[in-house]
């Protein structure tokens, strides 16, 4: 047997519970989500600031998940429309 003999051993009660690796499997699911609506929601409004300067009003192409957290933030969206070989997209009203 090699090793430290005074290092402690890893002890089965050590070890992180099946509970703990599925919680932290579903915290770093929710991050990446964040993440990932994050970025849309950047690209979204560099577009929507170049549109307004340019005093137009085009539609853009929202993950649905990002248009229901807009719509819970009290942005007003125009149903999304669906063109076949198209993303969804949705007209947002400031």
């Amino acid at each position: 047997m090699t090793g430290d003999a005074t290092a402690p051993l890893s002890t089965i009660s050590s070890l992180p519970t099946a509970l703990e690796v599925r919680r932290a499997a579903e915290i770093r699911r929710a991050q990446k989500g964040r993440n990932h609506l994050q970025a849309c929601l950047e690209l979204l409004m560099n577009a929507f600031e170049q549109d307004d300067e340019r005093n137009v009003d085009l539609p853009y192409p929202v993950p649905e998940d990002l248009a229901s957290a807009l719509r819970a933030k009290g942005f007003e969206l125009d149903a999304p429309t669906h063109q076949p070989g198209c993303p969804a997209t949705v007209r947002v009203h400031w």
